[in-house]
């Protein structure tokens, strides 16, 4: 049974077809299925079984070490060898929220029980209580100050110090956190009755834009808000932000404008939706993981040109490109870590298939 972070969800089973309409430029788009992946794939690189349930990830600065969030427990892995380095004792229930600084070895990570660790060379610091469950943590990129997105309805900003510097009010639960890369800017989504996506800077509170987008032929499954923005993610150039929606969809989003670009049905509708979207650092791919067990890749420029890496039968919480461009992993309920080698894809327009590979999760290691 698929679980999430919002507090007393019950997922039902079924797979629920919606019919979306989207205007991109002056086209006009209708889906009512899933995008059908291409027959191309790129090869697992490595996988193993850390833990019961693994809920978020976030790789280092300079990509040589992977950090997931798991029950009580940070794992970390060496890259490129995938090694283990140990696990960190968190003792903060499920940890849904995980961040590197930008320079520097300090990490910070959020629990479901509400608190904030601060990490710096495998050593806790610190700890702060932000005050209602996290599920979604992010750096500015002067890596001067973080956002927390919790279920209080609120994103916190806090100094690297470790004392918050001002509260914002959203109109829902805070799920899903992304700093622009140049400037002030925060996009957040928010789930329950807000279900929105909010740009706002960050020193003023002013609101930039709001956009809240459910389909008219959407019906969220008992439990779920009315269609949750689970996941944000600025594009590199800070010129697109990608939005992962419970209806299953990921939109992109002008950031200066909210003017919608692109819309993709990449996951299941209801229990099945999706959950994270990520960039490439070279901003050429798009990657989402959602409750369905999928985690795909898609080319920006050529949205059709998509691979489906992983298709398993728990959900996956989290997926992430490494800052070199090399490595995109993912992680989810079953308590594995997926990684794969993308690094033939920086200078291509569509995914490799000299590699082909069947990906799902029977085919790991432990």
């Amino acid at each position: 049974m698929a679980s999430g972070p919002t507090v007393g969800r019950i997922p039902i089973t079924g797979i629920f077809l919606i019919l979306f309409s989207l205007a991109s430029g002056a086209t006009q788009a209708e889906e009512s299925e899933l995008l059908r992946p291409g027959s191309m794939s790129l090869a697992l690189t490595f996988t193993t079984q850390a833990d019961q349930g693994l809920y978020s990830l976030a790789w280092s600065p300079n990509s040589q070490t992977l950090a997931c969030g798991g029950l009580n427990k940070i794992w970390l892995f060496s890259a490129p060898g995938f090694g283990a380095l140990g696990r960190l004792a968190a003792e903060q229930g499920e940890v849904w929220g995980l961040a590197w600084a930008p320079t520097g070895n300090l990490l910070i990570s959020g629990g479901i029980d509400g608190s904030l660790i601060w990490w710096e060379n495998r050593t806790l610091l610190k700890t702060r209580n932000e005050g209602g469950a996290i599920y979604d943590v992010a750096f500015s990129p002067d890596g001067r100050e973080l956002a927390v997105a919790d279920d209080s309805a609120t994103t916190k900003i806090w100094k690297i110090e470790g004392y918050p510097r001002s509260t914002i009010q959203l109109d829902g639960a805070g799920l899903g956190v992304s700093w622009a890369p140049h400037g002030r800017d925060l996009v957040i989504g928010t789930g329950q009755g807000g279900s929105s996506l909010l740009v706002l800077d960050a020193n003023s509170a002013e609101v930039r834009w709001r956009s809240q987008n459910v389909p008219s032929g959407y019906r969220a499954p008992y439990g779920f808000g009315k269609d949750e923005v689970n996941g944000v993610a600025y594009s590199p150039t800070g010129n697109w932000i990608a939005a992962a929606f419970q209806d299953g969809r990921i939109l992109i989003f002008g950031a200066r404008t909210g003017r919608k670009h692109l819309g993709l049905q990449l996951h299941r509708p209801g229990s099945g939706g999706a959950r994270r979207v990520t960039w490439s650092a070279d901003g050429k791919w798009i990657a989402s993981c959602g409750e369905d067990g999928r985690v795909n890749l898609v080319s920006f420029s050529h949205p059709n040109r998509r691979v489906e890496l992983l298709s398993t039968s728990k959900a996956v919480w989290e997926v992430a490109f490494s800052p070199d461009n090399r490595w995109l992993a993912a992680v989810g309920d079953e308590g594995r870590v997926w990684v794969w080698d993308v690094s033939s894809q920086s200078d291509r327009s569509s995914p490799s298939n000299r590699n082909r590979h069947s990906n799902h999760s029977r085919h790991g290691r432990r």
